[in-house]
């Protein structure tokens, strides 16, 4: 073998090294865990979603993604995400769509548009622009790839363009690192909880990767501890499911729903009396997870729970 032939060799062998394979992303059963914080508060709570099922969604099979906490970033409930080879897409309800969030194998000066970024944001779509290439030791023989991007768009008002930029990173099997998918730009507009950097991720093939220094589910919640009085019982459940709901909640409303998003049981106006029990009837129901939503006039989501049906 020649020396030109050996250093085309060796260079495709670092040309391939750092290109990334269509890696699955959010397995079954994956989970994701995020502090939450808000704009001058000193609380901390933990939002995390998990890959709890699949659907079909316009002939394309979707894995299930369930938020489990309200934030800036979206509502608590299910999430959308359908694979094509190394491209990500999440789904728009609103638009009955699939926008394309992530590129796995992108490269650095490699540019794609990310068409939908979550929450109350402005803008609505941004260049993603990968800038290097770098990897996260899990083991001694694992890595996880990461692309260090910037999220840009422009915006003209009132014949002044304005430029948004964002620095964010997309890890391998996991998505955006701050908040799981892009997220606002106006974050700070109404101090409501926004998700902060991965703090955990686990799946059954790379098991539990902690990226800080505290615990995944750590919370420091000084201004919502009434919620902490809220009981779900008993979970499984087989005919009579009981709930408690706390004084706090006056007049708010609760809701169940199956897997797929579909309303099952609703009471609204709830009384709020310390110690009053909700009890519901789900002997009839088929077996399978339900998840609990707690949310106020306004429809904003504060609390949630997954109960088991057997």
């Amino acid at each position: 073998m020649d020396y030109k032939t050996l250093t085309v060799l060796v260079l495709l062998s670092l040309v391939l090294s750092t290109t990334s394979s269509a890696q699955e992303f959010a397995p079954l059963g994956a989970k994701w865990y995020f502090p939450a914080t808000a704009w001058l508060s000193n609380s901390t709570e933990l939002v995390t979603f998990e890959g709890v099922g699949d659907t079909v969604i316009n002939d394309k099979t979707c894995r299930i993604l369930y938020k489990d906490f309200y934030t800036r970033f979206g509502d608590i409930g299910n999430y959308y995400f359908y694979q094509s080879s190394d491209s990500i897409f999440h789904y728009d309800e609103s638009n009955d769509k699939f926008d394309l969030i992530i590129v796995q194998s992108a490269m650095p000066t490699d540019t794609f548009l990310v068409e939908k970024t979550m929450g109350y944001q402005f803008p609505d779509s941004m260049n993603c622009i990968v800038d290097s290439i770098s990897f996260i030791n899990i083991d001694n023989e694992d890595s996880l790839r990461v692309q260090h991007v910037r999220l840009v768009s422009y915006k003209v008002i009132e014949s002044d363009t304005f430029i948004f930029e964002q620095h964010k990173r997309i890890i391998e099997r996991i998505g955006f690192d701050y908040g799981l998918l892009p997220g606002p730009f106006d974050w700070m507009a109404d101090g409501g909880f926004i998700e902060g950097d991965v703090r955990c991720y686990e799946d059954s093939e790379i098991g539990l990767v902690n990226f800080s220094n505290v615990d995944c589910s750590y919370t420091s919640t000084e201004e919502l501890d009434d919620f902490n009085s809220i009981l779900v019982y008993p979970n499984p459940v087989y005919e009579k499911l009981f709930l408690e709901i706390p004084v706090i909640a006056s007049n708010w409303s609760c809701s169940i729903y199956d897997i797929n998003g579909k309303e099952l049981w609703t009471k609204k106006n709830i009384s709020g009396q310390v110690g009053g029990l909700i009890e519901v009837d789900v002997s009839n129901w088929q077996s399978a997870m339900y998840f609990i939503k707690l949310s106020d006039k306004a429809n904003q989501v504060y609390y949630s729970a997954k109960v088991l049906k057997k």
